[in-house]
């Protein structure tokens, strides 16, 4: 009985859980309170470079794994894919590429080679 009580407790504990993470979200700053002209505290330092009408390049970051090589692919339907450039062997670590800024809507992925 007193293990059954136990459970409960503990359920009952873990499902209120998000409610008190909402509820501690709600001191750190409402910005629908806040006026039009005002930052919330949690965007301070954040900001936004437009590029409009000008293309940009796009990096792709990702870890890799010691010995398997990644090759990246593109697509502009999403069911055919094309190789683009050298396959990429990063190691243990983590890896930047830089892809030129496409003429138009395009996917990226990475291809895993064992």
């Amino acid at each position: 009985m007193k293990l059954q009580r136990t459970r409960t407790l503990v359920l009952l504990a873990l499902a209120a859980l998000p409610l008190a993470a909402q509820h501690g979200l709600s001191k750190i700053g409402d910005a629908s309170r806040l006026p039009a002209n005002v930052r919330p505290p949690q965007l301070i330092g954040v900001g936004v470079d437009e590029h409009l009408g000008s293309s940009v390049d796009m990096n792709l970051t990702f870890t890799g794994k010691l010995g398997i090589s990644y090759q990246r692919q593109r697509s502009t339907n999403l069911s055919s894919w094309t190789d683009e450039g050298a396959a990429v062997i990063p190691g243990d670590a983590t890896t930047t590429v830089t892809v030129p800024a496409p003429a138009g809507p395009q996917f990226w992925r990475f291809k895993v080679n064992y």
